[in-house]
């Protein structure tokens, strides 16, 4: 197959090729080198993309529902926008990956490197996370959260802001729990999903009058990165 001057076929060395909005449903790049291509708003549905070196590709707003990514490397991708539904993921590597806006329900993400990737607004919703940062069964590592705020008894006190600021519209009420939808443990990223906690003075000098609630959680729930905490689990007091 041709497309743009440029052979699409197992293996090819497209890098740095111009495929923005072709149409490629169910082809086969396998192993192909696509560094740096764009592809951005290009149709790959079912396309066979195992082991292909996407790296750095601009592959916004494409479509790659049911596509096969399996062991791909994606790092640093621009993937803003993108369709994944169903995608197979498994064990591709996605560091530094911008995945601002992008559908994930139902992709399989088994062993995915998601680490330091931005899931700002990422759609997860029955995505296969095992194996990765954001595996429910994860285990948060010990870290020292005294410039967070109190720490009693397991718990550790602290504050938010009433109504979420960045991602939805979510308003948090006094003697109500809360779990985030997903959580991460990569403690390099400081924009992967969890409910996020400061202190007081930090969201005072961030939102100026905006409400502030009393929250608490539990030690194990919370997580430091960079120079945010998120929490896995929340009371509102």
């Amino acid at each position: 197959m041709e497309i743009n001057g440029y052979t699409i076929e197992p293996g090819a060395n497209l890098s740095g090729a111009d495929l923005s909005g072709a149409d490629l449903p169910d082809a086969n790049l396998q192993g192909a080198l696509l560094r740096n291509a764009n592809l951005s708003g290009a149709d790959l549905r079912y396309a066979n993309l195992r082991y292909a070196d996407l790296q750095g590709a601009d592959l916004r707003d494409v479509d790659l529902r049911y596509a096969n990514l399996r062991n791909a490397i994606l790092r640093s991708a621009l993937l803003e926008g993108a369709d994944l539904r169903d995608a197979n993921l498994r064990c591709v590597d996605l560091r530094r990956a911008d995945l601002y806006g992008a559908d994930l329900r139902c992709a399989n993400l088994y062993g995915a490197n998601l680490r330091d990737v931005d899931l700002r607004d990422v759609d997860l919703r029955y995505a296969d996370l095992c194996g990765t940062c954001l595996d429910p069964e994860a285990i948060i590592p010990y870290q020292d959260l005294s410039e967070l705020g109190d720490v009693k008894d397991g718990y550790v006190y602290a504050w938010r802001t009433a109504r979420s600021m960045h991602v939805g519209n979510n308003v948090y009420e006094s003697g109500q729990t809360y779990v985030a939808p997903s959580f991460s443990v990569d403690e390099m990223s400081s924009c992967h999903p969890g409910i996020y906690l400061a202190p007081r003075d930090y969201l005072i000098a961030q939102y100026g009058l905006t409400t502030f609630v009393r929250v608490r959680a539990l030690v194990s729930d919370v997580l430091r990165a960079g120079d945010k905490y998120r929490a896995r689990r929340i009371e509102v007091l």
